[in-house]
């Protein structure tokens, strides 16, 4: 009897607690569902959504490995430590792999600071970021959550990516971002993305996001001062360039990317600064020496330009830069036309398609009125207007070759067009006006001289240009008028132009010798008196006098065919 009664009251009590327990639980059921805003660690929605195979997972820890920062992992790793390797759960030991593999292909700059236990790796999420490291985009994840959709867009660091890896990237990277828009890694992949793809100002949006939630960040801030530069924000790149420096000031690719952004700008002291300190701690960095080269050149200091151009190819190495500073050096500081021919002849053969080499090699010949490698100053310059047809450099060069070729027409019709455009210049009209007056086409030379001068009284260029068309078109007492008044104040060079000039107004033979030998006092070198003596005297058959005058036209042009033949000419004349 007691044992019965004994068993009722034990059944009793165990109804009571199983229904108490059942009011502990309802209770608590809905105080959760009243306190869910007052969570201490916000949870974004992703961390929800992706609890799939990570369920098991604490939420902060899933919150962090979103984010994909480097302090963001660490910590991840730090609160998945566990004493024994026993003691972790396969989900633990995943993450802690993730979290090792993401800072190795994202962030370089930071060490791996955790162990990570052994584990099988035959997950989607190990073998998508294996994948990822070789430049491909893989996961096979049955319930998509924000890991699946970062971790294979890691490929996108990977120099082996494709195009069809980008497609696959951008469109996981945009999903993610949807989940999560904060996660430094992924608007850090998608600037990388959008970098690769050379959409500079999308990737520099990306990046500036990223570094709202990682300031310091190496990688984020190199990228960022990266593309700046090509979209030649230059403040912007010298901005994060400087903060890359204070976390690091001997860094040398970010004192590189500075010293760029620097001479990009056009602020050449500080690159040159820059580059100095480039040599003292990377003394093997030759296109800094190089850059030291250009600087110097810029600057007008040759002496420093040859002695820096002198290291750099003992060095070994020659670049296009290396060949572009040594002709230029060679035309405007040793007068050497030959050897600037020469030296552009080799970059030809060494970029034969490369357009500086190509603008400045006809440059070069038409200067010199040699051939680079084989090729005519007019062929090279036409060259250069294939790849760009608004190259004002080569259009001019285009007029001036034609010109010198006879080819009046030809020249006349691109003179035209260039006078049209925004960048003309004060030079271009003045070739104008002469190529008109080569066409015969002297009531437009006259107009546009007219105006010119109008304008612009005190420019030689002008003034020689207003006199030519004045002589040109008979105007003879107007041009005598210009000739007398330009003629006090003018110095030597432009004296010998106004009594060149002058020996056109007087039919008498006596008034146009006395002119051109003026002319030839005031300037030995005025090719053009020289040659018109030539003409006098080659007219009236005194073959001797007449190739006196021509070889002076030789000697200060070896290589213009023209005079080279009537010089050839007067020699057999001469031996008879």
């Amino acid at each position: 009897m007691l044992k019965r009664n004994f068993a009722r009251v034990v059944l009793v009590a165990s109804v009571l607690l199983c229904m108490n327990s059942f009011a502990v639980m309802a209770a608590s059921s809905k105080k959760n569902k009243k306190s869910t805003g007052a969570v201490n660690i916000p949870v974004p929605e992703s961390a929800r959504k992706s609890q799939g195979y990570f369920a098991s997972v604490a939420p902060r820890i899933m919150s962090l490995m979103e984010d994909g920062s480097p302090h963001s992992l660490k910590l991840a790793a730090s609160l998945l430590h566990r004493n024994s390797e026993a003691s972790y759960t396969e989900k633990e030991k995943i993450l802690l792999s993730l979290c090792e593999s993401i800072t190795q292909l994202a962030w370089t700059s930071q060490p791996v600071s955790w162990t990570v236990p052994e584990f099988p790796h035959t997950d989607a999420y190990t073998n998508s970021v294996y994948s990822a490291a070789n430049g491909i985009f893989y996961c096979k994840v049955k319930n998509e959550d924000f890991l699946s959709l970062v971790l294979p867009s890691l490929a996108v660091l990977s120099d082996s990516a494709g195009v069809e890896c980008y497609g696959k990237a951008e469109y996981a990277l945009a999903k993610a971002l949807q989940l999560r828009n904060s996660s430094t890694l992924a608007n850090y992949l998608m600037g990388v993305l959008q970098y690769k793809r050379k959409e500079y100002k999308r990737a520099s949006e990306y990046f500036a996001k990223a570094l709202e939630s990682d300031a310091s960040n190496k990688e984020i801030l190199f990228y960022g001062a990266k593309v700046c530069s090509l979209s030649k924000d230059y403040d912007s790149a010298l901005a994060l360039g400087n903060r890359l420096l204070a976390l690091d000031p001997q860094d040398i690719e970010t004192l590189k990317l500075v010293c760029n952004a620097y001479y990009a700008g056009g602020n050449l002291d500080m690159a040159g600064e820059y580059a100095s300190k480039i040599l003292m701690f990377s003394p093997d960095s030759f296109d800094y020496v190089l850059m030291r080269a250009k600087i110097a050149m810029a600057g007008g200091d040759y002496v420093k330009t040859s002695s820096l151009l002198d290291a750099y190819s003992r060095s070994g190495s020659v670049s296009k830069d290396y060949y572009l500073l040594r002709a230029r050096l060679q035309k405007e500081w040793n007068k050497n036309n030959n050897s600037a021919v020469e030296t552009m002849g080799n970059a030809l053969i060494a970029y034969p398609d490369d357009y500086d080499v190509l603008l400045y090699a006809a440059t070069v010949a038409s200067a010199s009125n040699m051939n680079v490698a084989g090729k005519s100053a007019l062929e090279l310059a036409r060259s250069v207007l294939q790849k760009n047809a608004d190259n004002m450099t080569a259009s001019r060069i285009c007029v001036a070759e034609l010109n010198k070729n006879g080819e009046y027409a030809k020249a006349y019709e691109l003179s035209s067009k260039i006078i049209q455009k925004s960048s003309v210049s004060m030079e271009d009209f003045c070739s104008h006006i002469d190529i008109c007056l080569s066409c015969r086409k002297t009531e437009e030379a006259s107009r546009i001289a007219k105006d010119l001068f109008s304008k612009n009284r005190q420019n030689a260029d002008v003034q020689k240009a207003y006199v030519k068309v004045l002589v040109s078109s008979g105007q003879d007492s107007e041009a005598d008028k210009q000739i007398n008044s330009l003629m006090a104040n003018a110095d030597s060079a432009m004296k010998s132009f106004l009594f060149y000039e002058k020996s056109f107004l007087y039919g008498d033979e006596s008034s146009m010798l006395e002119n051109l030998r003026a002319s030839l006092t005031q300037n030995p070198r005025n090719s053009d008196a020289l040659y018109r003596l030539y003409q006098v005297y080659y007219n009236k058959k005194d073959w001797k006098r007449a190739q006196y005058y021509l070889r002076q036209v030789v000697a200060l042009n070896p290589v213009d065919s023209n005079a080279l033949a009537k010089n050839e000419e007067l020699n057999s004349l001469l031996k008879k």
